[in-house]
């Protein structure tokens, strides 16, 4: 497996143009426009590898292992939606919602189709009683999926079902002459 040459290592070119190369090469890495997955020559099934055995460690309720390996899969690749996707749900589950809504957000920037994301930052914002926040989003998942096969996108429109029932539970108490039971 052969990653990106480093140009100092290129017996082609002379002392300064390796310096010149060098410091560009560096810029781009400090920069994020060369990841660690390249310089190393991992492949993008590497580094899905890397998110599927978090998975399986949050599915058998390993958070802290799991958050670890999402955060590996990230800092090889830090434009790995579904890395940041998966840490933001593992740090929704552990209560530390402006960590998840940083790691949702940078799913939603890098894959603005991310059904996932959209439904637990969502319920980050309906949690932080940001309702227009959690509508839009919730909204945006079920309009990303008008099949209606995605099970986050079926879980977003189960929440908003139960919202709209209690609105409604909520006006007949108050067309009813009753303090509304919140």
């Amino acid at each position: 497996m052969s990653g990106i040459i480093n140009p100092l290592e290129n017996p082609n070119l002379s002392d300064e143009e390796k310096i010149r190369q060098g410091i560009n090469y560096l810029s781009d890495v400090l920069e994020g426009n060369i990841s660690l997955q390249e310089i190393s020559g991992m492949k993008d099934s590497d580094v899905n590898a890397v998110i599927a055995v978090g998975v399986l460690m949050y599915q058998q309720g390993r958070r802290q292992e799991a958050a670890e390996m999402f955060r590996g899969a990230i800092l090889l690749n830090r434009k790995n939606a579904l890395a940041h996707s998966a840490l933001g749900t593992v740090l929704t589950a552990e209560g530390k919602y402006d960590e998840a809504l940083t790691a949702l957000n940078e799913a939603i920037k890098l894959d603005s189709e991310d059904i996932a994301s959209y439904v637990n930052r969502g319920e980050i914002y309906l949690k932080q009683a940001d309702f227009k926040s959690a509508s839009e989003d919730l909204r945006k998942a079920v309009e990303l999926d008008p099949d209606q096969t995605d099970p986050a996108a079926n879980r977003a429109r189960a929440i908003i079902v139960g919202i709209n029932e209690m609105v409604r539970e909520l006006q007949n108490q108050i067309d009813q002459g009753q303090e509304p039971d919140i």
